[in-house]
């Protein structure tokens, strides 16, 4: 899906001036893969690691996530005129 994005995303008018990643899950532990997430995402786009932010959240037994039945992520990305 992502590549299918970059397809769309114009870079001659916009820059990505910053990423934030929550993933909600019981069963992925992001702290511990957090780097590398950063680190490719980072070469994927053509930034720096520094405009991206990844971190895990847990539902505490809540519902479908909390119950590790599922897991979903939330992304930001703000992007401004080049």
């Amino acid at each position: 899906m992502l590549n299918k994005v970059l397809e769309i995303i114009d870079y001659k008018k916009y820059v990505i001036s910053n990423i934030d990643i929550t993933v909600l899950s019981e069963s992925i532990n992001i702290s511990s893969k957090r780097d590398v997430i950063e680190k490719n995402l980072a070469a994927l786009l053509d930034i720096d690691e520094t405009k991206i932010n990844v971190k895990g959240k847990s539902f505490d037994q809540m519902g479908l996530i909390g119950n590790s039945v599922a897991s979903a992520s939330i992304v930001t990305i703000l992007v401004k005129n080049a």
